[in-house]
């Protein structure tokens, strides 16, 4: 299994986080009929993901270290 250097994760997470939450800048003041159709999307996929990212971005050192622990105990 190969490992993704820890800058690499970061960067990739922050550019998700910063795409996505363009992305839900623009359907919040995009027209009523085009943010209409949209409006799902974005509360199904696009709020998740800028969460999920954020909470990354803000505890990776956390849950790199969880994750270590996790691997070490269940491989013992």
């Amino acid at each position: 299994m190969t490992t993704t250097a820890p800058r690499t994760q970061r960067t990739a997470a922050r550019t998700i986080h910063i795409v996505v939450g363009l992305l839900l800048g623009a359907i919040v003041y995009a027209p009523t009929a085009i943010g209409a159709v949209l409006l799902p999307i974005a509360q199904y996929v696009g709020v998740p993901a800028v969460v999920i990212t954020g909470l990354f971005l803000w505890r990776q050192a956390w849950i790199r270290s969880w994750m270590r622990r996790r691997t070490a105990s269940s491989s013992a």
